[in-house]
């Protein structure tokens, strides 16, 4: 993939969303990483607990339909919200 495939993959935040984001469209920033993942595997960590936080979902958005019986509070297991709220991912 080019740096500009890898451009047109990223996710911006929606219009008045004054979350800060880094500058993709930099060459000198992309490149070296595509050379990086063609020579390797990448973990790439980032704040997406953060972010989930910021949603302030509640335990019934954790439960979702799928875990409705559950009898333990799930709110906070954000492992659950790609079956719950995979929208929210």
């Amino acid at each position: 993939m080019d740096a500009g495939g890898l451009r047109q993959r990223v996710r911006r935040p929606p219009e008045g969303d004054e979350t800060e984001t880094m500058q993709y469209s930099n060459e000198h920033r992309i490149q070296p990483l595509l050379e990086a993942l063609s020579r390797r595997l990448l973990v790439l960590d980032g704040a997406m607990g953060t972010m989930l936080q910021r949603q302030e979902l509640d335990e019934t958005a954790f439960r979702g339909s799928r875990f409705l019986d559950s009898k333990h509070d799930l709110r906070g297991n954000n492992d659950l919200l790609c079956l719950t709220q995979p929208g929210t991912l």
